[in-house]
């Protein structure tokens, strides 16, 4: 709708102008036309969100003015694009997201589905306080992994770790319980101790 007294009275049809974003606040635009300066509203379908500066094509009638489309920004590396309510993009076939800097996502809730999945990462990095997994199978391949836990606790109906070389245990001190058998078995046992050695049972065999 006209904002000052010299611009000019729409036609009752709608007619097309360019102008030149003055102010934003909130959804009203405050654009400035060879005819006047109109108060205006983007349109559903001018998707980009008109900033100040920049030259924009309006829409104009007796009972509404709006934004169609911005024709030139004057800051285009600030672009911005605001979907009102919600909002989702389809495609028929494939989709690409890509940004030759950085791409970023917030949300207060992520949501990803799909039959297969490939993820190709050359460094990365995840902090949260809780991360639940759960499949059927899990495979990893490392060339070398670093775990670091304040405490680990597993629970498995069968544990089995095969280790080709050299496998070594260190700590202040250990124990393990056995409700039934423990079988050692190796070409040499070496048990060295700097002070005590107990074996005690109802029955030890040796030799």
């Amino acid at each position: 709708m006209p904002m000052s007294q010299g611009a000019t009275k729409p036609d009752p049809q709608p007619v097309l102008s360019e102008g030149w974003v003055e102010t934003t606040a909130n959804d009203q635009l405050r654009i400035t036309t060879e005819q006047g300066r109109y108060a205006a509203r983007k349109a559903a379908s001018c998707l980009l969100m008109p900033k100040p500066g920049d030259q924009v094509l309006l829409s104009i009638h007796s009972a509404s003015v709006y934004v169609l489309a911005v024709l030139e920004q004057a800051d285009p590396e600030a672009s911005q694009i605001n979907l009102p309510g919600e909002a989702s993009i389809r495609a028929g076939s494939n989709l690409h997201l890509s940004a030759t800097q950085a791409l970023s996502c917030a949300s207060q809730t992520l949501s990803v589905g799909a039959e297969q999945a490939e993820i190709s990462i050359e460094r990365t990095q995840f902090i949260g306080h809780l991360v639940a997994l759960q499949a059927e199978r899990i495979r990893s391949v490392f060339s070398s992994a670093d775990q670091i836990y304040r405490r680990l606790s597993q629970r498995m109906v069968e544990y089995f770790r095969v280790t080709q070389e050299h496998e070594e245990t260190q700590a202040n001190s250990s124990r393990k319980l056995v409700e039934e058998d423990l079988s050692l078995q190796s070409r040499n046992t070496h048990i060295i101790s700097e002070e005590n050695v107990k074996v005690d049972g109802e029955l030890v065999q040796l030799g």
